[in-house]
């Protein structure tokens, strides 16, 4: 027990340092010309792949299992493919915060798209299931840099206070509103009531989020219900939505409204529903399979791991 605290204070050390120098990082980035500050995105994807070694380890147990019928080098192809675009979202958040604004720039959505996107999700209000895929965060800044306060965004609070803090300035000075996921679901029920839109990311495998197991690239994978539970709550229309780089450029994809089960077993429902969001990814991600983040332990929770933290209950 000892020996396994010392490690967990050693990791979370070890990610208070990174952070800081990233920080560190930023802040000079500021002062780089956009042109040049691309450049720099490429040649830190390059090297990142060089040296994060553990990462690199695990997206290739990852797409060896997603892919088995690719080869090891069309693996790994796919591997620096998503340092890369890790990169390039990097930089467009940069460059967002810098300017105040998601700037129509030739690479990233016009305004008619945004504008056709903000009159179909705000006619009725929407949930809009979304995942660490292409470029995220620039997905909600443009949504809400014209209709601030009418996106809110389901956040999982980050262990390192100083990165939560950073991430939840950016959104909310785009208007974001945050909803942590240890609040209470009403709160965002009656926002989703208001004719607003609620994004979520449950693309994540976070153990102690009330979920479900659902097939995800022919494994079960421990996934949240929390956007089932919101949709069968509400009777908001939800929907998959990315912000994915093709053709040299950022465009956005839907996909809904997705059609909500009534078998009228709620835990059957769930069950579907979930199955349905989880579906639409895979196929995305196959389609797009070096934009997603491989390197995140997906299939990290197993059954006994559930049984287990049922047993132990609640931390205090």
């Amino acid at each position: 027990m000892a020996r396994r605290t010392w490690r967990r204070r050693l990791r979370l050390a070890r990610r208070r340092i990174a952070y800081r120098l990233l920080f560190a990082v930023f802040a000079l980035l500021r002062f780089v010309p956009a042109p040049l500050l691309h450049e720099v995105g490429r040649a830190s994807a390059r090297l990142a792949y060089v040296v994060l070694r553990r990462d690199r380890r695990r997206m290739r147990r990852n797409l060896r299992a997603a892919f088995p019928e690719e080869t090891q080098r069309a693996r790994d192809a796919i591997a620096r493919g998503v340092f890369l675009n890790v990169a390039r979202h990097g930089v467009h958040v940069l460059l967002a915060q810098r300017r105040g604004r998601v700037r129509e720039d030739p690479d990233l959505p016009s305004r008619a798209d945004w504008d056709e996107l903000r009159a179909t999700f705000l006619e009725k209000g929407a949930i809009g299931i979304t995942a660490h895929l292409g470029a995220w965060e620039i997905l909600g800044c443009g949504f809400t840099q014209d209709a601030p306060g009418r996106l809110g965004v389901f956040a999982h609070r980050l262990r390192f206070a100083p990165a939560n803090d950073w991430v939840e300035r950016l959104r909310t000075m785009f208007g974001i509103r945050v909803f942590y996921i240890d609040a209470p679901i009403l709160s965002a029920v009656r926002y989703l009531k208001q004719k607003n839109t609620l994004g979520i990311l449950p693309d994540q495998d976070l153990k102690r989020v009330p979920g479900i197991f659902v097939p995800f690239f022919g494994r079960p994978a421990w996934t949240p219900i929390g956007p089932a539970m919101l949709a069968l709550a509400s009777g908001v229309p939800a929907y998959c939505i990315y912000c994915l780089w093709e053709g040299g450029a950022y465009r956005l994809l839907r996909e809904g409204p997705l059609p909500l089960p009534a078998t009228g077993d709620r835990d059957e429902d769930i069950r579907i529903f979930t199955e349905t969001w989880t579906g639409v990814l895979e196929r995305v991600i196959r389609t797009y399979p070096d934009q997603w983040v491989w390197f995140h332990r997906r299939w990290r929770t197993t059954p006994e791991t559930i049984a287990r933290l049922q047993t132990e209950g609640p931390k205090p």
